[in-house]
């Protein structure tokens, strides 16, 4: 008499597979994991058990999770965490663990590449004191056709004394495709400008905006940018 054969992953239905899934790959914000008590581990070797569960996985770590893009490489280190390495999937099974923390999830070069390509939801710090080192073409083509791009502007003295520029904001302008765009915390007198840019990175891409047009003096001179000539690429309309 034959034995039967026994359960694996890939003998349940789909349905229950996707909620594994989730359970495995999708880091939860520090108030859900105070009220869910889970850990902060995720588990990315999962993606390397064979081409079918990578294939089902993948879209749930990189499509559901919101990284964090980091402040000079921008996509090409993403993180869950500002403070966490890279979080990106084990370059093979033999060299990847049952159990990964973000905090020490590591892998190569191509498999960062695959990585950031495949990220839909971003969150970006942006300082507005000091001049960023990625340009506008960086910019643009780091994060056009995203789903969503959350920009969280902070500010030192030089914001509330009239110093702060917006320069880094600018670098933003060419950005379209997005579905969902959001500035927070930008400094008082700012708020045409962002209302101006959130609603072009939500154009489709390819669409040219009308350039922006500062309302008086001291509105022109907070987005001429660092040195008033847009920090190398960093101001200026579209094209």
């Amino acid at each position: 008499m034959p034995q039967p054969s026994q359960p694996s992953l890939l003998t349940l239905p789909l349905e229950l597979r996707m909620l594994i899934y989730k359970e495995l790959l999708i880091y939860p914000p520090l108030a859900r994991q105070a009220e869910r008590r889970q850990s902060r581990s995720i588990h990315p070797a999962i993606l390397v058990v064979c081409v079918q569960t990578h294939d089902e996985a993948a879209p749930v770590l990189y499509g559901e999770n919101v990284f964090h893009a980091d402040p000079a490489a921008l996509t090409a280190q993403p993180r869950l965490e500002p403070w966490f390495p890279p979080v990106v999937e084990p370059p093979s099974s033999s060299s990847s663990s049952s159990s990964s923390s973000p905090s020490s999830t590591a892998s190569s070069g191509s498999s960062t590449l695959a990585a950031y390509t495949r990220i839909r939801r971003w969150k970006l710090q942006v300082n507005l004191d000091f001049a960023p080192d990625y340009t506008r073409d960086d910019v643009t083509a780091a994060f056009t056709s995203a789903e969503e791009l959350d920009l969280v502007v902070c500010r030192g003295f030089s914001a509330f004394s009239g110093g702060a520029s917006a320069d880094a904001l600018r670098r933003f302008e060419g950005v379209r495709g997005l579905r969902r765009a959001r500035i927070r915390h930008s400094p008082p007198g700012y708020e045409r400008y962002v209302g101006w840019l959130t609603a072009g990175m939500t154009m489709a891409r390819g669409a040219v905006k009308e350039e922006y047009e500062c309302e008086d003096e001291l509105e022109r001179k907070r987005l001429a940018g660092w040195g008033g000539g847009g920090g190398g690429g960093g101001g200026g309309a579209d094209p």
